[in-house]
């Protein structure tokens, strides 16, 4: 088990007030998946209480 940050960022436009999270993943594990390294997005799936990442191509 790897332990990751979940970190809170609040952004404004206009009159509006965004919050976006961010997981930042272990380098560790980007370098066993070298794949992980080419993609900048993913689609993200909840099973049973668990986060799921699957890379998008």
């Amino acid at each position: 088990m790897v332990e990751v940050k979940l970190q809170e960022r609040i952004s404004k436009q206009g009159k509006n007030k965004y919050t976006t999270y961010v997981v930042t993943l272990p380098k560790i594990i980007i370098e066993a998946i070298p794949n992980l390294a080419k993609t900048k997005k993913f689609n993200v799936e909840v099973d049973s209480g668990k986060i799921v990442l699957i890379p998008k191509r």
